[in-house]
C-alpha cells in the first residue's frame, strides 16, 4: 500500500511539473498594466476596434486597460498605431497579428481589416465565443500570446 502511494504522489507531482517546464518564457500575458494603444488622431474604424477589445478584455477578465495614444511598453497596438507589423501583403479588409517583444500589434487593411483582426486575437488569444447578442462565453482563464505570433 505504502509503495502504491508513494507512486501515486510522484506521479500527481509530475503531472503538476510538466506544463511550467515545458511553459515558453517568451510569451506575452496580457494583465492590468497593458494598454491599448491608438495613433493620435485615430480614424472611426480603428477607434472602434479598440472600444471593442476594451470591452471584451474587460467583460472576460475584469481588466480595465486604458486605451492611450501614446505608450513606450505593455500596450497592445490597433491600428495605425501598429504601424511596426507590416500588412503591405495582407489582402483587402485582413489582418496581420504580431506578437512584437512584450507588445501585440493588431493591424488591418481595408474598411474592416483591424475589427477583424481584434475579434481573431479575442477569439484565438481569450477563448471568446459569441454566441446570441445575450450570450458570450470565454474559454481562457487569462490571455496569453506565444511568442513569435505571426497571423495573417
Amino acid at each position: 500500500m505504502k509503495k502504491a502511494l508513494s507512486l501515486f504522489l510522484c506521479f500527481v507531482m509530475l503531472v503538476c511539473c510538466v506544463p511550467f517546464a515545458f511553459a515558453q518564457g517568451g510569451d506575452i500575458r496580457i494583465d492590468g498594466s497593458y494598454a491599448i494603444l491608438v495613433a493620435d488622431g485615430a480614424g472611426e474604424r480603428d477607434t472602434e476596434a479598440a472600444g471593442k477589445l476594451q470591452e471584451y478584455i474587460s467583460l472576460g477578465f475584469g481588466l480595465d486597460l486604458e486605451i492611450v495614444t501614446s505608450a513606450s511598453a505593455n500596450y497592445i497596438a490597433v491600428g495605425a498605431a501598429a504601424s511596426k507589423a507590416d500588412i503591405s501583403d495582407v489582402a483587402d479588409n485582413g489582418y496581420r497579428i504580431l506578437a512584437d517583444g512584450e507588445n501585440v500589434l493588431i493591424a488591418g487593411t481595408g474598411v474592416r481589416g483591424t475589427i477583424h483582426g481584434v475579434y481573431r486575437f479575442l477569439e484565438e488569444f481569450a477563448g471568446l465565443h459569441i454566441y446570441t447578442s445575450a450570450l458570450t462565453v470565454f474559454d481562457n482563464s487569462e490571455i496569453t500570446v506565444p511568442d513569435g505570433t505571426d497571423i495573417v
